[in-house]
């Protein structure tokens, strides 16, 4: 009986240890990654910097557009060109 018993508390002992190490490695993790993402004023690298916006796309010729004019539900007059 007394075997098992200390089989337990040995386990248990490793399974805390363990717990602990992992717990702990994450939260200096964590850490790191808090540091290198809220450093204010830091120098970005232009070649690391490949963001490009959109081509925008031209609106249609004047004579493709159409004014539009309907009345809502409520009375309201909404119109606009489209």
């Amino acid at each position: 009986m007394f075997g098992q018993h200390r089989l337990v508390v040995g386990v248990a002992t490793g399974v805390g240890v363990v717990g602990l190490a992992v717990s702990s490695s994450l939260l200096m993790l964590a850490n790191y990654f808090v540091e290198q993402l809220s450093s204010p004023h830091g120098v970005v690298d232009s070649e690391l910097n490949t963001w490009k916006l959109p081509e925008s796309v031209p609106e249609p010729p004047l004579p493709q557009k159409r004014a539009i004019v309907f009345h809502t539900a409520d009375g309201k007059l909404l119109c606009g060109d489209f």
